[in-house]
């Protein structure tokens, strides 16, 4: 009997403690399939994409939310497979890449010397609720093109 009494509670702990939570969901960031005919003429210059800098709270692999009224939050049971600015870095990667507009295209790891670097900064990047249920992806980055040898701002995009 002395027994029955220790065990059930016990039961009841593991039982409770097993409860079924839903699944997380992972999404993931792929640039367009169908990129068509490079737009602009092919370069002999290199590439090297600089490792994108971003703020803070987007150092994780949480898929953020914004309401309307300033509401803001994680999703429970969504994440994104790798962080924000990887997931951006590897899409770009893939979409110069495949459009071929360098002579080279160089990581930010990479030891070769390259004409230009792609600098960014990414400030945003969330799913926003806006009124009449209807809602938008937001990323917030600039974009800046270096001349390594001069040191100049070629360009800026945000």
């Amino acid at each position: 009997m002395r027994h029955l009494v220790l065990i059930i509670p016990a039961v009841m702990l593991v039982g409770c403690s097993a409860a079924i939570s839903p699944a997380i969901h992972e999404y993931t960031i792929y640039p367009p399939s169908d990129q068509g005919v490079p737009t602009v003429a092919h370069s002999s210059k290199t590439l090297r994409l600089a490792t994108t800098k971003s703020v803070p709270s987007l150092a994780s692999r949480n898929l953020y939310y914004l309401k309307s009224g300033g509401e803001s939050g994680s999703y429970l049971y969504a994440r994104w497979s790798d962080t924000p600015a990887i997931l951006i870095e590897r899409s770009l990667s893939g979409a110069l890449h495949d459009q071929g507009l360098f002579a080279s295209l160089l990581t930010p790891t990479s030891a070769a010397q390259a004409d230009w670097v792609l600098e960014s900064d990414l400030n945003a990047f969330y799913h926003r609720f806006e009124a009449g249920h209807k809602s938008a992806g937001v990323i917030d980055i600039t974009y800046r093109l270096i001349d390594t040898k001069t040191k100049l701002l070629i360009s800026s995009k945000r």
